[in-house]
């Protein structure tokens, strides 16, 4: 089993320099506590910029210069590069909304075909409870909700995102690693992030939960990028020789 330190010591990583200072910056400049980034380019721009800095840092760790043979790692890059995208169409949302669930389904969808290689077939319990907590997150929009073409699109979206979420949970049941910790992590963050959208958007007016949405968000995104970590770090092999 490994320590709290082993799964920490993968967030310590110096490539991951560029991505915190990126999302510092967002959220001092960009990012009003209790309100919507204003619609700009160059905050579209910022709101992206951490997610692409985490494209980067899973180019440089793996496939920089002689590639790799696991295909969750170029999966997880393709879906990074993909969200950077959503995240400029959702900056937008008034205008731009659906495009942005349609963007991130296609990177789930990319999460999933990484993550379609790390199941073993007999892993049933985690598919379950993906499963039903769709259905009650479903029940509980249900209300707030009035166009039925929506609640179809949220309903497909979740249903991708639930699946991404199984299949971390899998992958853990599997292989008990680190790497596949950090996936469950980003898995949860996302639904959680996801979730708190939908809230805000229809309950609350929209704006309220950004701040925390985006916190939720950069968090998800930083998980799965770790989570493409598999070798063992300088740091862990302390720990494990202690």
């Amino acid at each position: 089993m490994f320590s709290l330190k082993e799964v920490f010591a993968r967030a310590s990583d110096l490539l991951l320099v560029p991505f915190y200072l990126s999302a510092s910056i967002f959220f001092v400049v960009f990012q009003p506590f209790v309100d919507l980034p204003e619609e700009s380019v160059v905050a579209a721009f910022f709101k992206a910029l951490p997610v692409l800095c985490l494209a980067g840092f899973v180019y440089k760790k793996h496939l920089h210069p002689n590639g790799t043979d696991d295909h969750y790692i170029p999966s997880v890059l393709i879906g990074l590069l993909v969200s950077s995208l959503g995240d400029v169409f959702m900056l937008f949302r008034s205008s731009l909304l659906p495009l942005g669930v349609f963007v991130f389904s296609i990177a789930h969808f990319m999460y999933i075909v990484g993550l379609s290689g790390k199941q073993d077939s007999d892993n049933r319990k985690s598919v379950y409870l993906f499963v039903n907590l769709l259905v009650v997150m479903c029940l509980g929009y249900h209300e707030s909700i009035d166009s039925i073409f929506t609640k179809l699109s949220l309903v497909g979206y979740f249903a991708l995102l639930m699946t991404v979420g199984a299949m971390t949970s899998c992958r853990y049941e599997k292989e008990r690693s680190v790497s596949a910790l950090w996936g469950i992590v980003g898995a949860a963050l996302f639904i959680l992030s996801d979730t708190l959208i939908v809230i805000d958007t229809y309950s609350l007016g929209g704006g309220s939960l950004e701040c925390l949405v985006m916190i939720l968000y950069y968090g998800a995104q930083l998980s799965f990028a770790i989570s493409t970590v598999t070798e063992i770090s300088p740091e862990d092999k302390d720990t494990k020789e202690k």
